[in-house]
Order: structure tokens, then C-alpha cells, then sequence
């Protein structure tokens, strides 16, 4: 007896992520503002951003300190600072804009507990602990940096917070296996095996069964032959002349499932010529010989890979089914002489 099993064990499902942007303008006073606060008795070593941001259930405020003076135990120029009674993860990084627009990281991303207490709020402050500064620089060297432009300082915080809950338990369900796309193996079958066709072809006494339904979507000819009143609307039998069996197949093939037969098989097939592909030849023969006396293998190769993308090209092989081959075995990369004896 054989036994599987699994679940899937998530730890970030009530995780809320968010970020905050504070611009402080007029960065140079902020030492002259502190210093009046100081003289007002109001005790303030940092300025605070008013606004303050709520994400998940918790709400965050953001300091700065010029001369890094302690917050809430924490020494540093910028500080996030919250209350909650909570114990909260939470995951932070601080980004600071330089005068090219582009936000860069000061310190690494960091993660802390902060430990609340069931009976009343504890207060937090969290941050990058260097006494230096940001950049390590002093609020007077930030000032000549490249971080503070037109006496602004931008900075971007990154918050992640996960509050105290139990993580999510999921069990493991196997992955549908999606089986691979048979529409083109399906209709080539249909053709090959003749299942509820309505149509003949007869190409060089031979009888090829086909679908109204898949010419009239695929080409504008039959189209007009199978619901123009034309003898073939009626009789649903089409005599192909002056063509090959072989090209002919090839292009039903292509009709049906918008591919040409490998250009090996193709010839090991041993398709008949006749005056018109001699003549189609010779004439590719003298066209190539006047091309190479101006352009190169490569610049051939580009136009040919533009010319079979168009759509104007797609109806002429629907027309013309030969045109289609002979490229396709050109392509492939048989002679134009071989081509002529070939087809």
C-alpha cells in the first residue's frame, strides 16, 4: 500500500506591507527649529513627521534628529516610532533620494520584536543605529551631500508588519496536470482520416477528402467555390488541375493546421515537375544570380524572414500552395537547381 501526503505551512499570510514618503524642506533650519523648541521648555531633540501612517492595525510616526539624540532608547538620526500593547515583527528599510531621482538604501533591511505588554501600550522607536549620521555624515556635511537637494531631504521607508497570530495551515493538493495542446495533431488526423468530411478533391485521379467548414474559414477561393452557387457548391467536388498531389497535400496540411511537411519528406516523396516549375526555376536561377551581385547572404535572409510575416503572403500560399513549398524547401536549404528538378 503506498501513502503520500503534505500541507503547506504560511507565516506571511496577515503581513501588511506598505511605505511612507517624507519630504523635509527647508532642511537647513531644522538645528535653528530644535534650538527654539529647546528655549520654548518643550524638550524636543528631533522633528516629527505630522502625519501619521497606519498600516495593518498598528500606526507609525517618523523622526529625525540632527545631533542623534535618544528616542525612546533608540539613538539614531531617523527613527520609527510606534505604540502598540501588541508584539509585533516588524521589517524595515530606509531609502534616502539623491539628486538623480533614484531612491537609495542607508543600512540594510533590518527586522525586530517589539515586545507590548497586555495591560497598557509600550512605546518603540527603531532604526539604523549610527551615531555618525546618515551616510554617516553630520546634519552639516548631509547638507553639501548629494541626498539634500534644493535644501530638501526625501526620505522612503519600506514597512512590513506581522502581528502575533498563528501561522496558516494548508494541506498539500497536487498540481492538475494540464496535458499539452493536440488542436493541430486533432485536425491533421481529421484530414488524413477523412471523419465527417463533406468535400472532394480530385488531384491527378486521385481522391482527397476535406471539410467545407475548415476551407471556408482558411481560404477566400474556396469560399466562393463551395458558397458562390458555383457547380462545386452543389456537387461539394473540386477537380485540381496543372498541380502536383504531393504540393496539393502539403497545402491542405497547411490549411488545416498552419504548418508545411518537412521539406526531406517532402522531396523523398518524389514529386513530379513540369513546365511551369522548370520555367519557375530557371527564372529563381537568374533572379538569385542578379541578387548576389548586390546583396549578401544576410541581408537575403532578413527579407525573406520579413516577407513570410506578412499576412499578404499567407493568402498567396493559400492561393498558390506550390509558391509555399518551393520557399519552404529553399529555406530549408536546397539548390535552386535541385528546386527545379524537384518540383
Amino acid at each position: 500500500m503506498q501513502a503520500s501526503g503534505g500541507e503547506s505551512t504560511k507565516f506571511d499570510h496577515m503581513v501588511a506591507k506598505g511605505e511612507y514618503v517624507w519630504r523635509i524642506e527647508g532642511f537647513s533650519w531644522v538645528p535653528c527649529a530644535l534650538e527654539q523648541d529647546m528655549a520654548a521648555d518643550w524638550g524636543c531633540h528631533w522633528v516629527q513627521a505630522d502625519t501619521a501612517f497606519r498600516l495593518g492595525d498598528q500606526t507609525f510616526n517618523f523622526r529625525y534628529s540632527c545631533e542623534n539624540k535618544a528616542c525612546n532608547g533608540y539613538r539614531g538620526p531617523l527613527a520609527i516610532v510606534f505604540c502598540s500593547k501588541e508584539r509585533i515583527a516588524l521589517r524595515y528599510g530606509i531609502y534616502v533620494r539623491a539628486r538623480n531621482g533614484e531612491f537609495v538604501q542607508w543600512s540594510q533591511t533590518s527586522k525586530v520584536i517589539h515586545h507590548g505588554d497586555r495591560h497598557w501600550d509600550r512605546h518603540g522607536a527603531y532604526g539604523p543605529a549610527d551615531s555618525r549620521g546618515i551616510f554617516g555624515l553630520s546634519h552639516e556635511e548631509l547638507l553639501q551631500s548629494e541626498w539634500v537637494e534644493n535644501d530638501t531631504l526625501t526620505v522612503k521607508f519600506e514597512l512590513e508588519v506581522r502581528p502575533h497570530q498563528d501561522e496558516e495551515i494548508l494541506p498539500m493538493i497536487p498540481a492538475a496536470e494540464v496535458p499539452e495542446p493536440t488542436i493541430l495533431k486533432d485536425t491533421r488526423a481529421l484530414l488524413e482520416q477523412g471523419t465527417c468530411s463533406d468535400v472532394r478533391f480530385m488531384v491527378q485521379g486521385e481522391e482527397i477528402e476535406a471539410h467545407s467548414q475548415i476551407l471556408c474559414a482558411r481560404s477566400e477561393v474556396f469560399r466562393k467555390q463551395l458558397t458562390g452557387g458555383m457547380q462545386e457548391s452543389i456537387s461539394k467536388v473540386i477537380l485540381i488541375e496543372d498541380c502536383d498531389i504531393a504540393i496539393f497535400k502539403a497545402f491542405l496540411q497547411f490549411l488545416y493546421t498552419d504548418q508545411l511537411p518537412d521539406a526531406q519528406e517532402l522531396v523523398q516523396k518524389g514529386t513530379s515537375h513540369n513546365n511551369e516549375t522548370e520555367s519557375y526555376g530557371r527564372e529563381l536561377s537568374r533572379i538569385q544570380a542578379k541578387l548576389s551581385e548586390q546583396v549578401d547572404t544576410s541581408q537575403v535572409c532578413g527579407i525573406l524572414c520579413q516577407v513570410l510575416t506578412l499576412p499578404a503572403y499567407v493568402e498567396l500560399v493559400k492561393k498558390w500552395p506550390q509558391i509555399g513549398v518551393k520557399v519552404s524547401l529553399f529555406s530549408a536549404g536546397m539548390p535552386v537547381r535541385e528546386l527545379s528538378t524537384t518540383m
